[in-house]
Parts: C-alpha cells; sequence; structure tokens
C-alpha cells in the first residue's frame, strides 16, 4: 500500500486489522520456537549430561544447527507483539542463568556416583527447559484470530 494514498474510513480499519493478524502469526511464531527450545533444552542436556562421548558430540551439532536455524527464523521475524516482546527478558534470563548453572554442574553430574548427580542433573535440567517451555505456552495460548488460516505457509 502507497503511503501517499488516502484511505477511507473502512479501507484504514481493514489496514489495521491487516497488520494486527499479521503481528500475532509474528507472535505464534515466537511461541512455537519457545516450546521448541524447551523441548530441545531437555534433549541436549540430557545426552550431555547423561550419554556417552559420541552422542554428547552429536547433540553438540544437533544444537549448533537448531541455533543457526533460530537465528534466521528469528530475523525473519519483522514485527514483534506486545506480549511475546514483554515476555522475552522474563524467558531469556532465567534461561541463560539455568543454562550457566548446567554448565557449571555437568562434570558433577557426569562423574558423580550415587543418585545425588542424577537428581542434580535432573533439577538443572528442569529449571533451564521452565522458562522457554512457559514463554511458549504463555502465547501460544494467547486467542487467536478467527480470520487466521490454521496451516500457514
Amino acid at each position: 500500500m502507497n503511503h501517499r494514498e488516502e484511505l477511507s474510513a473502512p479501507q484504514a480499519l481493514g489496514e489495521i486489522e491487516r497488520v494486527a493478524r499479521q503481528v500475532r502469526r509474528s507472535a505464534r511464531r515466537g511461541g512455537v520456537w519457545w516450546a521448541a527450545l524447551g523441548v530441545a533444552t531437555i534433549v541436549y542436556w540430557t545426552v550431555m549430561h547423561f550419554a556417552a562421548q559420541p552422542y554428547r558430540t552429536a547433540a553438540a551439532l544437533g544444537w549448533m544447527a537448531f541455533t543457526a536455524v533460530a537465528v534466521f527464523c528469528a530475523f525473519r521475524m519483522r514485527v514483534h507483539d506486545r506480549e511475546l516482546h514483554r515476555l522475552s527478558w522474563a524467558v531469556t534470563v532465567p534461561y541463560m542463568a539455568a543454562t550457566i548453572l548446567n554448565v557449571l554442574v555437568g562434570e558433577y553430574v557426569r562423574e558423580g556416583d550415587g543418585v545425588l548427580p542424577v537428581v542434580v542433573g535432573i533439577a538443572v535440567i528442569a529449571a533451564t527447559a521452565a522458562p522457554p517451555l512457559y514463554g511458549g505456552l504463555r502465547v501460544l495460548a494467547m486467542p487467536r484470530d478467527p480470520e487466521d488460516p490454521v496451516i500457514r505457509s
């Protein structure tokens, strides 16, 4: 739409609704990404803490591929929903802190004897996955626009 065109009131309202739908779609993609991050975090740290070396290398390569795809998708998001933006700090800061905690306890979990290292490993994995899972489910639970198609390209 040309910015020099004059719009009638119904046309302007239609344009506002179109842009609002685009923003909501963007938020849903962010919610899906956060949910995927939560699940991928569980898989990644479970392998890194409890699996043998060839699997840890595969997990690290898989994580790098996941990160590359995530960055590509993040750059494709042209607009950001307010709720997604508001939640971004509430998800990112605890996620990063828990990720650092995973790194710090990793050797203890891998090398430790008994049940306590396993409990610690499971606890820090859950603490790391919780913020993106919460953010993803929170965004995906937002009301959908009835005009949005169920399948998107």
